[in-house]
């Protein structure tokens, strides 16, 4: 062999020469060799056995198996065997010799290639299979961990996770070193090397991460033993969820393969981290919209509870009302006793209580400032006790003597903030109420703390109602009595008066006649003050009611155009319009009547010069009839328009008062127009008039038209009168 290899001059190889299967294996463990060269008559071999025990003892050496039998079957049999090529010892040379021990050399190389791919993608899988079984992520990182360790045994890990709200990295699991002492580290910063694979997303490589200047913290790392370093960003759609850095305890060179290999590993465990956190984030939704869930029912339990009392107010007793909310507590809650306790007149006053006999609960001794509730009074929060025995807090026995044990009582708050109760929740057995459970008794003690209020204010009503109406009977009975005894000496005086001016007791001269004008105009204006005070106390006493008959507007507007045809004494002029075709209604003749004389008396009263317009039409389509009357006069302020309808109540000024009245035709002419189903609402400015517009419903009957459509046309009387 040695004058084999001497042939070739520019070969470079150094051979060891044993004579003993045994001695070979020795010098294998001890030494670094790159092939063997071996003969299968050995006197301590046997056969092909010889080939496996040399592959068992150097598993990554090729083999070249040299023997003195040129047979092809026995050839075959060596290279299954495990070696790498066959020679014939009396055909060999230089050439044959190199060629065949670099061959074996490579064939060898690409079998540990091909092998170390296969373990790889074995070791993928299993990750794979492995990480996928959990959606736990501690689970996910321990097993990923364990896997790399199996793969790479002289490797540590570190796993820097990306906080998923904050966006923060942070220390998530590491391997093959001590994790308390790598968490327990304060930095500055993110160390460099990380960033660098965040920011280029792309593996990162420190040969000796001690001396590199991107270390951090190098001291650490020295005391871990830690030396070469790879950081592979854990990428999922181009989305950097952290990084994955391994770490050698001797100096290693991270070959690309290897690099590349790493990045399919950091890929996988990427998918398999970001389906933990998809399962992370989708159990928070699940409990978070369980707990949405959960409360929306509540509150809907404690809308429902609010309609209820809302609804029942007038129907139960304060102490039914709140009884409702205890009970409520109780279910919601799942506490033995509920009460409320009233602060009423410097003492605390016990009601609505639910689980429990009332009485057992009433304690000799109470006041404003004493106890567990005047504590929820004075400090305006929530008093939580998870054992009443080994509470400090000053108060009375009585809850103690009955056995219980946790508490909880809430302040119930008026409209204005004041503290007008307290809402408890007891147990017989010590209870850590959380501040949800907390946050939901304060939210029952307010709608409690509405219904006290509103059932105390209910009562006051009624006392105020009983009273008021108490008053207006009073009021309606004196204003009828006193309307009536004043009718029958007014009648009397108009009646005489009316017999004077007609001389049935004599002549008059000028002066008499003129002053009894004006005893009779007076007569006449007291006579209807009277009458609209008796009409106006019909209306409120509710004895008015309207005598609905067919009425035919046309003629109803004949007669009453003809009302006015006399000199009104000023310059002014009535206004007529309508057309001749008004429909046939069925309404209150009467009252129709008395709500337009009104309303023209009114407009003429206000009114020296100008005009007052009366009209009238048919608006079929709404199913109306719309009367108007509109004037050209003293109009009315806009601040008084809101109560112009209102008993007794007349516009300011003097213009007005010179007019006279008592204020109840327009309050009489709303009455009217309500009974027979309208509405009236006016529009007015000061020095340019009013307006006052009202509607009453019909199921009309169209008359035939036998003139001209009638024009707006003033009265044959209402011309200008200086």
């Amino acid at each position: 062999l040695r004058e084999a290899l001497a042939e070739i001059g520019d070969a470079q190889f150094e051979l060891t020469h044993v004579h003993q299967l045994g001695e070979a294996l020795k010098r294998l463990g001890e030494e670094r060799f790159d092939t063997i060269l071996l003969d299968l008559s050995l006197p301590d071999g046997q056969g092909m056995d010889t080939i496996t025990r040399v592959r068992e003892g150097s598993p990554g050496l090729p083999i070249v198996v040299l023997t003195g039998l040129d047979d092809e079957e026995v050839a075959i049999k060596a290279v299954r065997a495990g070696a790498q090529d066959y020679l014939v010892k009396g055909q060999v040379d230089g050439s044959l010799l190199a060629r065949a021990m670099r061959y074996a050399i490579e064939r060898k190389r690409v079998e540990k290639q091909l092998q170390l791919q296969l373990q790889r993608i074995h070791a993928l899988r299993e990750i794979n299979m492995a990480t996928t079984s959990t959606l736990d992520l501690h689970s996910v990182l321990n097993i990923l961990m364990e896997k790399i360790d199996i793969l790479l045994p002289y490797t540590a890990v570190q796993v820097w996770l990306m906080h998923q709200e904050s966006g923060l990295l942070e220390r998530a699991a590491c391997w093959n070193l001590d994790e308390a002492e790598w968490k327990r580290r304060k930095l500055k910063d993110t160390p460099a090397l990380v960033k660098a694979a965040i920011a280029d997303k792309v593996p990162v490589v420190a040969h000796n991460v001690q001396t590199d200047p991107r270390t951090l913290d190098p001291e650490f790392y020295r005391k871990q033993g830690l030396v070469s370093y790879l950081g592979v960003p854990l990428l999922i759609k181009g989305q950097v969820l952290g990084v994955l850095v391994f770490l050698t305890r001797e100096e290693h060179r991270f070959a690309d393969e290897e690099i590349q290999f790493l990045s399919i590993l950091a890929g996988q465990a990427a998918m398999a981290i970001h389906n933990a956190w998809l399962h992370d984030q989708a159990k928070r939704q699940a409990l978070e919209l369980e707990k949405a869930n959960k409360d929306l029912k509540r509150r809907e339990e404690i809308q429902k509870l609010l309609k209820e009392v809302s609804q029942d107010i007038t129907t139960l007793g304060l102490d039914s009302l709140l009884k409702k909310f205890t009970e409520k507590v109780r279910e919601i809650l799942r506490v033995d006793v509920s009460d409320v306790r009233v602060f009423v007149a410097g003492d605390w006053k016990l009601i609505g209580v639910a689980g429990i006999e009332p009485g057992l609960l009433i304690s000799p001794r109470s006041g404003m400032n004493r106890g567990r509730a005047g504590w929820v009074q004075q400090h305006r929060r929530p008093l939580v006790i998870a054992d009443l025995a080994a509470s400090d807090l000053p108060s009375g026995t009585t809850l103690q003597d009955l056995g219980m044990r946790g508490y909880v009582g809430v302040p119930v708050f008026s409209r204005g903030g004041e503290v007008i109760g307290v809402l408890r929740a007891l147990t017989y057995e010590p209870r850590e109420f959380t501040q949800e459970e907390v946050d939901l008794l304060q939210q029952l003690a307010n709608g409690a703390g509405i219904a006290l209020e509103n059932s105390t204010l209910l009562e006051h009503i009624k006392k105020q109602t009983i009273e008021l109406e108490k008053a207006d009977k009073v009021k309606n009975e004196f204003l009828g009595f006193v309307s009536h005894e004043l009718k029958t000496p007014v009648n009397t005086i108009v009646g005489y008066t009316e017999m004077v001016q007609s001389k049935m007791f004599g002549e008059i001269n000028s002066e008499q006649e003129r002053a009894l004008g004006k005893v009779m105009a007076n007569s006449r204006d007291l006579l209807n003050m009277v009458n609209s005070l008796l009409e106006a106390t019909k209306i409120e006493a509710g004895t008015v009611r309207p005598e609905v008959r067919e009425l035919n507007l046309g003629n109803f507007f004949e007669e009453l155009k003809s009302a006015y045809d006399f000199p009104l004494n000023k310059e002014l002029v009535l206004v007529w319009n309508y057309p001749c075709d008004l429909p046939v209604v069925k309404t209150d003749g009467d009252k129709l009547r008395h709500i337009l004389q009104n309303l023209i008396n009114n407009a003429i009263k206000y009114t020296d010069k100008g005009s007052v317009t009366i009209s009238a039409r048919h608006l079929p389509e709404m199913g109306t009839v719309q009367f108007r009357v509109n004037d050209t006069g003293i109009g009315i302020p806009e601040e008084a328009l809101p109560f112009i309808f209102e008993m007794f109540r007349q516009v300011n000024g003097s213009e007005t008062r010179s007019c006279g009245g008592v204020g109840l035709g327009l309050h009489i002419v709303k009455k009217f127009t309500e009974l027979l189903g309208g509405k009236i609402e006016v529009q007015s400015e000061p020095d340019k008039g009013s307006t006052f517009t009202f509607v009453l419903p019909c199921q009309a009957k169209r008359p035939m038209c036998l003139e001209e459509d009638r024009k707006p046309q003033g009265s044959d009387t209402g011309q200008l009168h200086s």
